[in-house]
């Protein structure tokens, strides 16, 4: 979890995309990074989400409600602004990560070796 959180993000910055509506910018296999966070209007203007839902309501009203509520948006001109890293990286952060986690075991084996023979003599 920590990988995830704190090594992975900086590593690659993630490929930031507009969503209006329809189809998402996005695969079903990509990490998406944050998603419904920030909003901008047809000026290009950031929109917080009280203010979205303080526009368009609760979007968690049900099948009804989201239609509704996406409606709303799209009259609106409002688009959401997602971050997401492609499924294509995915071995590449692999190696990266392995690479830590081997450079960080080898140091360890260097540390207990040193430590007993230290201790030994």
């Amino acid at each position: 979890m920590g990988v995830q959180a704190w090594v992975r993000p900086p590593l690659l910055p993630p490929v930031v995309r507009t969503w209006f509506s329809g189809a998402a910018p996005f695969g079903p296999l990509d990490w998406v990074v944050s998603k419904g966070q920030f909003w901008k209007d047809a000026a290009g203007r950031g929109v917080s989400y009280a203010d979205l839902v303080r526009l368009c309501g609760d979007p968690q009203g049900g099948a009804a409600g989201k239609d509704v509520w996406t409606s709303c948006v799209r009259g609106h001109g409002l688009a959401e602004i997602v971050a997401y890293q492609p499924a294509g990286r995915f071995r590449l952060f692999q190696g990266i990560e392995a690479a830590v986690c081997l450079g960080l075991a080898a140091g360890l084996l260097a540390l207990t070796v040193w430590w007993i023979r230290h201790r030994v003599q």
